[in-house]
């Protein structure tokens, strides 16, 4: 999920900067979210980088009142938690099931080289001397 931030407007004379806040996939443009005044001070302005993480930080109670507030779509609506383990009886009903990390297996990803000798290896099968692996682990 990308979380979008505006700057709306610059208040050198209080240290401050107007920002608007929402999710990419909120279901209204980010104009019709209200604007939250941020202290510079509490900006990371070092790289570019940091400067979007520690605004996003800053503006991330705006983003969570916007997920607690919005409407639920008619089509949204919950038939009920699961009943049963039996499919059939859940067939054509919208099944609510509350988002918790005790539920929702966790994700980490990795990204690994290793370095090959190439006297081993006689580049036959292999481009370069690395051989790269991403590897994703879910767990409980």
């Amino acid at each position: 999920m990308n979380l979008l931030f505006k700057i709306i407007q610059h208040l050198p004379e209080t240290d401050q900067i107007v920002v608007k806040f929402c999710r990419q996939n909120s279901p209204k443009p980010i104009d019709e979210y209200d604007a939250v005044a941020i202290d510079k001070k509490n900006i990371n302005f070092s790289t570019p980088e940091t400067f979007g993480a520690s605004l996003m930080f800053a503006g991330m109670s705006s983003i969570e009142r916007q997920l607690r507030e919005e409407p639920i779509l008619q089509q949204n609506s919950c038939c009920d938690h699961p009943t049963s383990t039996n499919i059939d009886d859940h067939i054509n009903c919208v099944i609510a099931v509350n988002y918790d990390e005790k539920v929702v297996p966790k994700r980490k990803s990795f990204n690994m080289q290793q370095n090959f000798n190439s006297d081993f290896f006689d580049g036959e099968f292999f481009n370069d001397e690395f051989l790269k692996i991403d590897l994703e682990i879910w767990y409980f």
